[in-house]
């Protein structure tokens, strides 16, 4: 197989299970072969000199989407947002670099329809971010956004939020 067939969505997780397989059809012949002459061929499948090299373009892929997912959902892209999540409902679950899931992002601008959407396939209302530990609902209760407070309360958010770094808990923020 050739790079290019390397599924959009490649499963590092999948790619492993299929190396495993790989080396129980190798050590058949060579009872000695390692996991990783097997990891090789099955990234040499896909195009890749090495196993390293295939994680790296599998990381890259699923770290693009998560933060195409995060700027729609911060950026108010309800449209985007809904057709990202039907490609890959992970999302709603994924955080970017600095530890903010889709939920925080759509929360803190305001962004209710999102809210609701990334709940509805699964998001976690109750998701900390390392920075201060807050859930999505303080940062929709610190900007005064009542609409999406009541989507994450429907949603069953934790509602005094405590825990967070400022001791404020949600009524603090608000």
């Amino acid at each position: 197989m050739s790079k290019s067939k390397l599924p959009e969505r490649a499963s590092l997780e999948y790619l492993k299970k299929i190396a495993k397989e790989r080396l129980l059809e190798l050590r058949q012949s060579d009872p000695k072969t390692k996991l990783a002459a097997a990891q090789r061929a099955v990234a040499r499948e896909y195009g890749f000199s090495n196993w390293r090299e295939l994680k790296a373009e599998v990381d890259r892929r699923q770290n693009s989407d998560v933060q195409e997912f995060f700027e729609a959902c911060a950026g108010g892209a309800i449209e985007r947002a809904r057709e990202l999540v039907g490609k890959n409902r992970e999302l709603v679950r994924s955080a970017n670099k600095q530890g903010w899931t889709g939920l925080h992002a759509a929360a803190q601008h305001g962004h209710a329809e999102i809210v609701r959407l990334v709940l509805q396939h699964g998001a976690d209302p109750n998701a900390r971010e390392p920075g201060d530990h807050t859930y999505p609902l303080h940062w929709a209760a610190a900007h005064g956004h009542v609409d999406t407070v009541r989507a994450l309360l429907d949603a069953g958010t934790e509602v005094h939020g405590v825990g967070d770094d400022h001791a404020l808990d949600v009524i603090g923020w608000a």
